[in-house]
């Protein structure tokens, strides 16, 4: 299977094999041009440019491209492509952390009647605050009107790149899981709810027609096939969002079977047999893969862009050469706690559990003997300990706990995080097998599923663990405390954000 991850940093491309095993990859970066108005915006034609180059990079390694039996598509969500009725881009992808919009949803929870209805039919509170897609599309037609009248769709990523390869306009419940305008409740239903629709303010022919999940969209068209080099008219299935395709990679597929996630954001999720959700945590449920079924949602804005944020803050006292592998083995030199040192990873605000984008990070605890080992060690503890109040609130809401845990993601590859997880979280980490490439691996396997090569109950038994971390009982009431801390720190932070201070 020929498999792309479309991240927010990077776009990466993989082959896997039948039996689940990563036989090739490779990853291109992606400029995010951010603008002073919260603008985040992507070129959805520089994507497409590295699909076709990341194919080309498979067949120059070698690889028989007319073996190819599926092709796989997963990557960021709740980020808008405007296209036009020949499904060019009419204006960049608004991204998900895109600031703008929000004032033009803010209406939405006017009445108790319309925030009735919102939670009634998606399971969720009316969305407030930047960063929704529904705040992309109502930005796109009211905001950027002279896009607007040239759009025909409004696609999600793993959408827009799935209609390139195929030619064929079309969704899922799960691919526009969050852009929250049909009835969650109904899996057979595929149609989007007018009313919500109609609340909008959105033209509902500009949103792409769903079709059943697990299913082949289409072949790949005779254009795409030329420029990827795989046979034409082979099969594609539709697009998965990244933390869907990371419940697969991560063999974690059962029900109440958890992952945790450290990329450029973190999350912890899990399969679930029906909606569940906590507005005040900013904890959901969204359709998932398998109809009938649900995903649990979390979200926190900074992780792994928290190790870059420190990263290029002192490459220059470095010669510009400092790299997040000289970060980490710097960290190792700072002691469990980091000398008191507390990194409070909110960067770009936080969701959950504090819903707070006005949130903005801090290191507390700096003293004369601080070392820059300390900071680095702080910045990979503090990302763990944000995830554990995290972790916190969702056992509180599931009235579970989680354990063990699969570790994924381009923080796993570090021994010293994976580690430090597992001491702050007080439970065993299983790191699977390439965490990095995990949403490469269940993208492909979802494609074997889709296409009947495999049954899903087989797909937990392809996906295997590398190393198991247990946490260190010695570090208990350390991380305990700086828990406490971080809590602490966000109530007297959040206090002050409102009182204007």
């Amino acid at each position: 299977m020929l498999s792309f991850d479309l991240g927010t940093s990077a776009l990466k491309v993989g082959l896997v094999s039948v039996d689940g095993d990563l036989l090739f990859s490779d990853e291109y970066p992606l400029v995010n041009h951010l603008g002073a108005d919260g603008a985040s915006e992507q070129d959805p034609n520089e994507w497409w440019s590295l699909v076709s180059r990341g194919s080309g990079a498979v067949a120059s390694a070698g690889f028989d491209m007319s073996a190819v039996v599926a092709v796989a598509v997963t990557g960021q969500f709740s980020s808008t492509v405007p296209v036009d009725a020949n499904g060019k881009p009419t204006g960049p992808c608004i991204m998900w952390n895109d600031g703008r919009g929000s004032e033009l949803t803010a209406a939405l929870g006017a009445t108790d009647e319309l925030e009735h209805h919102w939670y009634a039919v998606t399971g969720s509170p009316v969305p407030r605050g930047s960063g929704r897609a529904v705040n992309h599309l109502a930005f796109l037609e009211r905001g950027l009107p002279e896009i607007a009248v040239r759009t025909r769709w409004y696609l999600e990523p793993v959408d827009y790149l799935t209609m390139r390869l195929t030619g064929v306009v079309a969704a899922t419940r799960s691919s526009m899981c969050v852009v929250q305008l049909f009835d969650i409740h109904d899996p057979e239903r595929l149609d989007y709810d007018s009313q919500l629709v109609a609340d909008l303010g959105i033209d509902p022919k500009k949103l792409p027609p769903l079709i059943p999940t697990c299913a082949v969209t289409g072949g790949v068209s005779e254009r795409a096939a030329r420029e990827l080099g795989v046979p034409p008219g082979t099969p594609v299935v539709n697009g998965l969002p990244d933390n869907q395709a990371a419940t697969l990679g991560s063999g974690a597929v059962n029900l109440w079977e958890a992952h945790f996630v450290i990329s450029s954001t973190a999350w912890v999720s899990t399969p679930l047999s029906e909606p569940l959700s906590d507005a005040a945590r900013a904890i959901g449920s969204v359709p998932s893969m398998w109809r009938g079924e649900y995903m649990l949602m979390t979200n926190q804005d900074t992780a792994g862009t928290s190790l870059s944020w420190l990263r290029d803050l002192l490459a220059p006292l470095a010669g510009g050469s400092l790299t997040i592998d000289d970060l980490v083995a710097l960290a190792a030199e700072s002691p469990p706690g980091a000398q008191g040192v507390l990194f409070a990873p909110w960067l770009c605000g936080e969701r959950t559990p504090a819903v707070d984008s006005s949130l903005r990070a801090s290191l507390t605890g700096i003293g004369v003997r601080t070392t820059l080992a300390d900071l680095a060690r702080a910045v990979l503890e503090g990302v763990a300990v944000n995830a554990r109040w995290m972790l916190d609130e969702v056992e509180w809401v599931t009235r579970r706990r989680f354990e063990p845990i699969r570790f994924l993601g381009g923080g796993a590859r570090s021994d010293l995080w994976a580690q430090i997880i597992a001491d702050v979280f007080g439970r065993r980490i299983e790191r699977v097998a390439a965490p990095t490439h995990a949403g490469l691996r269940g993208a492909a396997l979802y494609a074997l599923v889709a296409m009947g090569h495999i049954d899903r109950s087989s797909l937990g038994e392809l996906v295997r663990v590398e190393r198991v971390f247990t946490p260190d009982a010695a570090l208990e009431q350390l991380y305990t405390a700086s828990a406490a801390r971080l809590v602490s720190l966000y109530e007297a932070t959040a206090l002050r954000t409102r009182e204007g201070r």
